[in-house]
């Protein structure tokens, strides 16, 4: 039997509105929010295909808006029923999940902070982050868990642990005119950070955020207003809250993906510790199941800043 892929009521809603002209969509959201009546949003259509479809989309969103019973759902129902319109679903250009990147990962990166070079190997268990191909996967969103980075450092013969991601979300819902989409993110992580210009050690990091974010320019922006707060045994006071805001964008391009982002953060509690930061990433696509990734993070504290430049090689299993 044929595998069918069911979207959600949001993507079905997204779809419509995307491939009707904008005065379409304003009658869809006039009849719904009850500034017009049935047959008034009917009244400029011509032909009982596009008059379906726009008591269709109207149903969808009185459904997403748990308004599914009311007396106007029932109008709407009754009317699309004296239309002779095509009601044939349409086919939707969403890949269905199993054809995405399987959501293991393994990284061979090489890199450099400010010219000493090191070597990492990360394991990522599952599942998808916003530079990975996103065939297949939400849209905006990020699901990390047990996200592994060991690096070796040349210049001192070590072996550290960079970093130990638990778990991280991030969901980068466009705000829209028919629905209020919030974005938000956690994060808890251990994270080697630098304490000094020549010390560094491990982190314990618990982010939250929220925000919006908005499509633009065949991208997607987003702002937040974040929340760390951290404990390490070098801090002064052993810990550090520190409130800040996060802005960045994500696009897609042929072959592959961007996500550029800009923090600041000042402690408020705790250990003096106040940062900013700036990260570029690019992914491109070698295939379904692997990619090349250019990362690039800049940290400026009060007396001192770090550059990292990494370049990894991505396999997904």
């Amino acid at each position: 039997m044929q595998e069918r892929y069911r979207p959600s009521l949001v993507s079905q809603i997204e779809y419509s509105f995307a491939h009707h002209a904008d005065n379409f969509n304003r009658a869809v959201l006039a009849l719904v929010n009850g500034e017009i009546d049935v047959e008034q949003a009917l009244s400029t259509r011509q032909h009982d295909s596009t008059r379906s479809a726009l008591l269709n989309t109207a149903y969808q969103m009185l459904q997403f808006r748990k308004q599914r019973n009311t007396a106007l759902a029932k109008i709407i129902l009754a009317r699309r029923s004296d239309l002779y319109g095509d009601t044939t679903p349409p086919v939707y250009a969403a890949v269905a999940p199993e054809l995405g990147h399987k959501s293991a990962r393994v990284s061979l990166s090489i890199g450099s902070i400010d010219s000493a070079h090191y070597y990492e190997l990360a394991l990522k268990p599952a599942f998808h982050e916003l530079l990975d191909a996103p065939k297949g996967y939400v849209a905006g969103a990020e699901i990390n868990v047990l996200d592994t980075r060991l690096r070796w450092q040349p210049a001192s013969d070590s072996l550290v642990l960079q970093r130990l991601r638990f778990f991280n979300v991030m969901s980068l819902s466009p705000w829209q005119d028919w629905y209020r989409a919030k974005s938000w993110q956690l994060d808890v992580k251990l994270y080697r950070q630098f304490i000094s210009p020549e010390v560094s050690d491990l982190v314990l990091n618990t982010r939250i955020g929220a925000g919006v974010s908005q499509r633009a320019l065949a991208s997607t922006w987003f702002a937040m207003l974040l929340l760390d707060a951290e404990v390490s045994d070098d801090y002064a006071q052993a810990y550090s809250v520190l409130p800040g805001l996060q802005l960045g964008v994500t696009t897609l391009f042929s072959g592959g993906q961007l996500l550029i982002s800009a923090e600041c953060s000042s402690s408020v509690s705790g250990f003096d510790f106040d940062r900013d930061r700036f990260n570029l990433g690019v992914q491109i696509n070698l295939g379904a199941q692997s990619g090349l990734r250019l990362e690039y993070e800049k940290t400026v504290y009060k007396n001192f800043d770090v550059s990292d430049l990494r370049a990894s090689l991505n396999w997904y299993f």
